[in-house]
């Protein structure tokens, strides 16, 4: 009844995606345990056993698939749901909450990989030389290239379509971005239309009609380059977006694809980087290991003859939101101010909303010029 309470008048204003995400915990995990216990049983340190247990059966391997990140979000599902007994019945409204100032393990933050500029020539070379060999899909290498010398996130790169690029002045306009389990924005108005889609072009993060989050970022002579090509590329459009990378379909390509292109373009960075390490001390290059049905890797015979073309052996571990990162450090490289750097990478505080509305304004292009222009110094 508490858990009904809650849903109807405390769950108003969340979005969809969230409401389902509380949802799967309650019925996976928090149901079985505490659905038919009275309130009056639910006590601090009954909590405290419930949550120290589940966290060794983690640590031991027997959870399943649970992991400390559901457990911290159960933990606050909790601590709500009992945050509101004083609204629920006036009889609780001197009781405590049980799941307030519990001791629990804290999760881990994830480990943040950042590509140093240094060696962004030799990751262009190597997603070029991918792609064009047939070792990846040229879009995810796009895509990919696009939001490290951009700062883009994924779902804004999966969103980009040819009228956000003004080649002339050098930049991207940030106005939209894929959002799963979200209602579409019609391309015209920029309201929502229909009911929830599990992908669909929305707003930027955070945006909302009365601030979009818009944001204009630099499109260096690198990346222009890049884009000039994915947008001679033929292409097909259903969904009323020009999309620089539709699906198949010509619709917004699947996360789940993505997602895998991703996997094997970084598998293929990481071969490149362990089979032609950076710290080569003159001794027996690495063998490469046995894999059944994977094309050998042209460029690892390349970069033993050329330096200039290995990769640091960062690519195992790197995920697709290491590029914000990465860029972030480029700019900060180049000399551009903090502020700057976090309205590019669409970071709140910092700089006004009004900042950079016109391209050509000096401060834009004066990042421009350095983000270019910083590439020849590497």
């Amino acid at each position: 009844m508490l858990y009904e309470f809650v849903k109807q008048h405390r769950q108003k204003r969340i979005g969809e995606r969230t409401k389902e995400g509380k949802e799967a915990r309650w019925q996976r995990y928090i149901e079985p345990a505490w659905g038919d216990c009275p309130i009056s049983l639910v006590t601090r340190r009954s909590a405290q056993e419930w949550v120290t247990e589940l966290e060794d059966q983690i640590e031991s391997g027997q959870a399943g698939t649970l992991g400390l990140a559901q457990l911290e979000g159960i933990r606050t599902d909790l601590h709500a749901l009992f945050e509101s007994l004083d609204s629920f019945s006036p009889d609780y409204e001197d009781r405590k909450n049980p799941f307030a100032g519990l001791e629990f393990t804290p999760r881990p933050p994830r480990a943040k990989v950042t590509i140093e500029s240094s060696a962004f020539a030799a990751v262009h070379n190597a997603c070029s030389t991918f792609a064009s060999e047939g070792l990846c899909t040229p879009w995810i290498a796009e895509m990919f290239l696009t939001s490290l010398l951009a700062g883009l996130r994924q779902g804004e790169t999966l969103a980009l379509c040819a009228d956000q690029l003004d080649f002339e002045n050098g930049a991207i306009t940030v106005d939209r971005s894929m959002r799963r389990k979200s209602r579409a924005i019609d391309p015209r108005t920029r309201l929502e239309v229909g009911g929830i889609e599990r992908q669909a072009i929305h707003l930027p993060k955070g945006g909302t009609p009365s601030n979009t989050k818009t944001r204009t970022v630099p499109m260096t002579d690198q990346l222009a380059g890049i884009l000039q090509k994915a947008v001679s590329r033929s292409r097909t459009n259903v969904s009323g977006w020009d999309l620089v990378w539709p699906g198949e379909t010509g619709k917004l390509r699947e996360l789940t694809r993505v997602n895998t292109a991703w996997q094997t373009l970084r598998k293929r960075l990481n071969e490149l980087a362990v089979l032609a390490p950076l710290a080569h001390n003159g001794n027996r290059w690495p063998e490469p290991e046995g894999a059944r049905g994977w094309q050998k890797n042209p460029l690892v015979a390349k970069a033993r003859a050329d330096a200039s073309l290995r990769l640091p052996d960062i690519f195992g571990d790197i995920d697709y939101r290491d590029t914000r990162n990465s860029f972030a450090s480029y700019m900060n490289e180049v000399g551009i101010s903090q502020a700057t750097r976090e309205h590019l990478l669409g970071h709140g505080g910092g700089l006004t909303n009004t900042v950079y509305t016109v391209t050509t304004s000096a401060a834009f292009q004066d990042a421009r010029t350095r983000l270019t222009q910083g590439w020849d110094m590497l």
